[in-house]
């Protein structure tokens, strides 16, 4: 998107519009926004709004819309994919803020701008350290799964152990590592960086994702195994432990019946 697209945003969002004495021409974000019935400014209709550039911008099922490192073509500076992603927030985040109607919704107050992280990766860290403005890292929190590496569980006493077991095998250790990394970042920063999930919960393997080959009857298996009271009780266990280490937000990625997983949920 180019400024002025972001700047319409900014308009959209939070302009108000009054049709006596606004018009379409000085408005037209605005303008759109009411004739969808949405008279209001949005930024009116909620508390706190969440702003993050794409979904696992690390994420190369995604590409073109990731980032690659980069070579600073005036000071030959070499960038990370993950510090040219913070980089590009911090550039997205000063022409928002340009805004008049920025100004006068207080959105500074409003809008938490998060960076998502990579589980077990410094992607995250990169990008945050690149990124000042930003107020959330947050990361993936699956237990097992393709997300994990793992393919799918059988139906047995050994699959429900490792369910029931997750949180300390791999959780808490991730949860450590990426609360050292926001501690470390915090006594640089001005605005203090939390942690937090944008996606967390019960995994599962997906056939042909990752190369890994899922037959219809491992897929019933995963189904009862990842969608049981254990998986619940792992999912609540490492959901309490990475807030115990100082998370905040923490998404829940529901389901429904059959092979996909459906949504997500704070």
């Amino acid at each position: 998107m180019s400024p002025e697209e972001w700047l319409g945003l900014v308009e959209f969002m939070a302009a108000p519009f009054n049709p006596k004495t606004d018009t379409l021409g000085a408005k037209p974000w605005a303008y759109k926004r009411y004739r969808q019935g949405q008279t209001a400014p949005w930024t009116d209709a909620f508390d706190q709004i969440y702003f993050e550039l794409g979904n696992e911008t690390w994420n190369r099922l995604f590409y073109p819309w990731i980032f690659d490192g980069m070579t600073d073509a005036v000071t030959g500076a070499q960038y990370t994919g993950g510090q040219v992603y913070g980089l590009f927030q911090e550039y997205v985040i000063s022409i928002l803020r340009g805004s008049p109607y920025w100004q006068q919704s207080n959105l500074d107050k409003k809008v938490k701008f998060v960076v998502g992280g990579w589980a077990g990766l410094p992607y995250g860290r990169d990008a945050a350290s690149a990124s000042p403005s930003s107020h959330q890292m947050t990361v993936a929190g699956y237990n097992g799964g393709w997300d994990e590496g793992e393919g799918p569980p059988a139906l047995n006493a050994a699959s429900m152990f490792n369910v029931l077991t997750q949180v300390s095998q791999s959780a808490i250790p991730n949860a450590e590592m990426h609360a050292k990394e926001v501690a470390d970042l915090n006594r640089k920063r001005v605005i203090p960086l939390r942690m937090g999930t944008y996606e967390a919960g019960p995994g599962y393997a997906l056939n042909g994702l990752n190369n890994v080959r899922v037959t219809p009857e491992q897929a019933r298996e995963q189904e009862q195994v990842m969608k049981s009271l254990a998986a619940g009780t792992a999912t609540l266990d490492s959901f309490l432990a990475r807030a115990y280490l100082g998370f905040g937000v923490q998404n829940f990625f529901t389901f429904t019946e059959g092979e996909y997983w459906s949504s997500h949920a704070r």
